[in-house]
């Protein structure tokens, strides 16, 4: 098949919002003017296409499958195929889906698939891994790209290279006409803002281990998929402890001179260090030539009208050997060390000494005047503890109760009242640096902590009290814009937070049955919970099903709909590939079916 009718029944589960959804039933949509291109021979240049497989070129695969057949272009890892674009001879607006095939057993990872229409200027990616669906038979996979106006217009099909390059393949593009009323809804819906409700978290450097990432371009994939979304906020990791992945002068540059990296030969001996290898690659060739990554999304984001905060993480530790070959601010500050109750001596710096407090506060005044942000996010969960038994706290303990802090029960409330007062002057500290660099850009910039329930632990960390933060008092001091809360919902802090204009944001929390899932947010929605925050988007925003539901976070029907029924991906049994029969019998067909 060529250009041409499709010859199954398509979904439209895809289709976003409730009254969308119904607007695209079958009775009001005739499938005999669905259009399916599965002959992508049809792409151009020509020469970028091949019937053998060609460094730099894409392989041309005949295939047939259920209720379809044709050509499609693919290429392995190590090929780097270049972008090629596929006329698509459709006007008006269409919703799009795509088609493509990840051959488990052909050992070569897992598929990065991207696309764009022309005109546009970043590529939309879908990544799979090398996992296995069934030993039995292999699928295409119909994922749901966009609605657009294809009125002169043709999709680009790209390819992710280098040492991080993982293969595609794409079988066909599936477009479905939309009604009039149904554009208006979408419309519609796009133009909303009062279901944004997602904040973004994006750590800064994860992201160079999924894909290559090398330049501006492929910063923009990342925050130009939040742009028919949800998403209210993109919160940017600038700084882990006393590092900065932005060239600073103040805090170490992962990328500087100290980098284990810059040993690394080739790319690398595992997953991790291929990762790390192209994160130092990347970042120090950005730095070179003036590009800060950080800057580049907070342009964009604004353009979409987002807001776009960063993040600082707190803990102040030191590498131990034998990565430590580097100067930290703990190594080159040793008094500032924490100690423990016992007297041992860790190697992480306490905010206990003003000195450490001052330092961080420059690092956060650098970056809030350098980069164009709406506010500053304080990490307490990366990074407990932040302060224990050090000589300022035992003299101020000594001075106002008359014995040393170390006699008494870890939990006296005398004690945990004074380690948050020297977290509180610290959160005052940066209340204060953000006011006079908001004065000097002349807008107002917000200040958030990403902390944890007050009665319950995180990670190696203890209550919130007990490491020293006083969420209940930075509320009811006025300080905070926002609480991103992680695992649980504090509900006295969820209604302190309406009395003081500081808004509750809740993420539900990583894995089993806390993570974040539609049935964790309508239940948070049930609770009074408004506002969500997902960490790590940028590992989960390219796999289709999972960004189906994401981006509609705000929509809190959908949430409600989707708990009860999650719509699934399309997959299409393939029957032969290549002229070579693979249905049924994958395992006659393939090593150990794959």
């Amino acid at each position: 098949m060529k250009y041409g009718k499709a010859p199954w029944g398509f979904r439209v589960g895809h289709l976003a919002g409730i009254a969308i959804i119904a607007l695209c039933s079958r009775a009001s949509q005739g499938e005999e003017n669905v259009i399916t291109v599965s002959d992508m021979s049809h792409c151009t240049p020509s020469t970028a296409l091949s019937r053998q497989r060609r460094q730099a070129k894409w392989q041309l695969i005949p295939y047939e499958a259920e209720g379809i057949s044709g050509t499609m272009i693919g290429a392995a890892s190590f090929i780097d195929a270049p972008d090629v674009t596929l006329p698509l001879k459709a006007t008006g607006w269409h919703a799009i889906y795509v088609g493509y095939w990840n051959p488990y057993f052909a050992y070569d990872g897992g598929t990065i698939v991207k696309f764009k229409l022309s005109g546009e200027a970043v590529f939309r990616r879908f990544r799979e891994g090398a996992h296995c669906r069934s030993q039995a038979e292999t699928c295409l996979h119909e994922v749901f790209l966009d609605y657009a106006d294809l009125s002169g217009r043709n999709l680009v099909i790209g390819k992710t290279h280098g040492p991080l390059g993982q293969k595609a393949y794409i079988a066909y593009i599936k477009l479905v006409p939309l009604s009039p009323e149904q554009v208006q809804a979408i419309q519609e819906d796009r133009a909303r803002t009062d279901t944004r409700r997602l904040v973004a978290t994006i750590d800064g450097s994860s992201y160079f281990h999924t894909a290559e990432c090398t330049s501006p371009e492929q910063i923009l994939e990342l925050v130009e998929a939040y742009r028919h979304s949800d998403v209210a906020k993109v919160l940017w990791a600038v700084s882990y402890g006393d590092r900065a992945n932005y060239p600073s002068r103040v805090a170490t540059f992962v990328a500087g001179p100290d980098s284990r990296s810059r040993l690394v030969k080739g790319c690398g001996t595992n997953p991790y260090i291929i990762g790390e290898k192209a994160k130092y690659d990347s970042l120090r060739s950005f730095a070179e030539r003036g590009i800060i990554p950080q800057q580049v999304a907070a342009r964009r984001v604004h353009e979409m009208g987002r807001k776009f905060d960063i993040m600082f993480r707190l803990g102040l530790g030191a590498s131990l050997p034998p990565e430590r070959d580097g100067e930290t601010f703990v190594t080159k500050h040793p008094q500032y060390r924490m100690v423990l109750r016992d007297g041992t001596v860790v190697e992480k710096a306490s905010y206990a000494f003003p000195e450490v407090r001052r330092f961080m506060l420059s690092f956060i005044r650098e970056a809030a005047e350098t980069f164009d942000v709406d506010g500053v996010n304080l990490c307490y969960v990366r990074g407990p503890h932040f302060l224990a038994y050090e000589k300022p706290l035992l003299d101020a303990f000594n001075a106002k109760y008359g014995t040393d802090a170390r006699t008494v029960d870890p939990g006296d409330p005398r004690l945990l009242e004074l380690r948050a007062g020297f977290m509180t002057q610290f959160v005052r500290g940066v209340r204060r640096v953000l006011d006079e660099v908001g004065d000097k850009k002349q807008k107002r910039l917000e200040l958030s902590v990403w902390a944890w329930p007050r009665k319950q632990g995180v990670w190696c960390g203890r209550t919130p009290m007990e490491e020293g933060l006083d969420l209940k008092g930075w509320i009811e001091a006025d300080l905070l814009d926002s609480i991103i809360c992680q695992e649980g919902i504090d509900s006295e802090l969820l209604e302190l937070g309406k009395a003081h204009h500081c808004t509750f944001v809740l993420f539900t929390g990583y894995r089993g049955k806390k993570a974040m899932s539609p049935s964790t947010i309508s239940a948070a929605y049930r609770a009074g919970v408004g506002d969500f925050a997902y960490w790590d988007i940028d590992c989960v925003q390219d796999l289709p099903e999972a960004w189906e539901w994401i981006r509609r976070i705000g929509h809190r029907q959908e949430m409600e709909a989707w708990e009860h029924h999650t719509p699934t991906s399309r997959w299409i049994r393939l029957h032969t590939i290549g002229g070579c029969t693979v249905y049924p019998g994958l395992q006659q067909a393939a090593y150990s079916g794959g």
